[in-house]
């Protein structure tokens, strides 16, 4: 059921992505040479239960002696953006290949949460690289504004919420205020 959801959201994706260029010469593109280009393409996209079935192939990679398999299983394992992988990868933060420990920090700095750049800068002041050093610190400050412009977002939403909820309150509140007024007051007749 997950599988036909995310099949299905990728079909839309890439029919609003063709048919918004120009693939051929006729108004918006041709819509069998964009359906032929999807399912040709769609099938090479992986589903995340195929990308799950290989998790503990992938976290045995992580010990591999071959650093292009400890690479592989961080990009493999980066996809599934389950928080359990996070702590996986960080380990190879600490790796005594460069190469790994770049991937590792590019990485862990897209997952873009607070964990993640808590093990980023954890592992700052232990990175002898300089190259390496400033990449975490440029993930860490990436991460911090990102949160930070989050934060904003969520102030701004609540206070747009707020504020519609005194509009909606308000109009309520002056007609009661204005019928006590006028049954206190009554008008005189003439």
């Amino acid at each position: 059921m997950e599988s036909t959801n995310y099949t299905k959201q990728l079909t839309k994706k890439y029919v609003r992505a063709f048919n918004s260029r120009t693939l051929c010469f006729h108004g918006k593109g041709n819509q069998n040479l964009n359906a032929l280009i999807l399912s040709i393409l769609l099938p090479l996209v992986p589903s995340p239960e195929l990308l799950s079935q290989n998790y503990p192939l992938w976290v045995e990679q992580l010990k591999s002696s071959s650093p292009d398999l400890r690479i592989n299983a961080l990009q493999k394992l980066s996809e599934l953006r389950q928080a359990e992988t996070l702590s996986k990868m960080a380990r190879l933060l600490s790796d005594s290949d460069s190469d790994v420990r770049f991937t590792a920090i590019r990485l862990i700095g897209r997952i873009q949460t607070e964990e993640s750049a808590n093990y980023l800068k954890a592992n700052l002041e232990k990175e002898k690289d300089p190259y390496l050093a400033s990449e975490i610190k440029r993930d860490i400050r990436s991460i911090e504004d990102t949160m930070k412009a989050a934060e904003k977002e969520k102030e701004k939403a609540a206070a747009l919420a707020e504020e519609k909820a005194k509009k909606a309150s308000s109009p309520k509140l002056e007609k009661k205020a204005n019928s006590k007024s006028k049954a206190n007051n009554p008008s005189p007749k003439k």
